[in-house]
């Protein structure tokens, strides 16, 4: 890693509509911006499936979102592609440049259901804090995690930003993910003592 990161993670609800999730985005992000370097929102925090299939373009506004407070933005969001839905992670510079994407590719039932298309690859990427690589929430927590962990992890990633949903998840749930997510932090870089810290 190139220099140490300060980073606001956002808890937030998936909003009844575009319009709600636009001010819910811009109110927290301008909040947390004031003391960090990369902003990290969770999935479906902008727009709902209806609003995405009939055209809302979040990665458009995220890309606003990040540049007027010139952070570094992250998080996960439905996008429509010709194929179909996307549950697509990104990453935005200060300038609101999209730096990547990546498409999920562990999905829940809930989204083979609704036909969102499943991601095959995942990326290492280079930003100014060091190699970094997204994945989006399940795609952390399943059987086969570690191999995507171990592959990250050779690819010389530093940073793996990790997008995922807030509500309606059990205390017991989020206790399992934190648990898994530590351990796998612990190996990822067994160097450090200190891999996560809270101010």
């Amino acid at each position: 890693m190139i220099k140490d990161i300060k980073v606001a993670v956002i808890q937030a609800k998936v909003p009844k509509s575009k319009i709600d999730g636009e001010i819910q985005v811009k109110k927290i992000v301008a909040q947390a911006s004031t003391n960090a370097d990369i902003v990290g929102l969770p999935e479906d925090c902008v727009a709902n499936y209806d609003d995405v299939r009939n055209g809302y373009d979040a990665l458009s506004f995220l890309s606003t979102v990040a540049k007027q407070n010139n952070v570094y933005l992250f998080g996960a969001t439905t996008v429509l592609e010709s194929d179909g839905l996307h549950n697509k992670g990104f990453l935005f510079d200060r300038s609101g440049k999209l730096l990547v994407t990546h498409d999920k590719i562990v999905l829940t039932p809930i989204e083979e259901k609704d036909g969102v298309v499943a991601g095959k690859t995942i990326e290492v990427f280079d930003t100014e804090f060091g190699k970094m690589a997204i994945l989006v929430c399940k795609d952390s927590f399943h059987r086969y995690a570690a191999w995507f962990f171990d592959k990250i992890k050779k690819a010389g990633a530093d940073v793996v930003l990790i997008p995922s949903y807030s509500l309606n998840v059990s205390k017991r749930s989020i206790e399992l993910w934190v648990d898994s997510l530590k351990a796998v932090a612990k190996w990822f870089d067994g160097s450090r003592n200190n891999w996560f810290k809270c101010d």
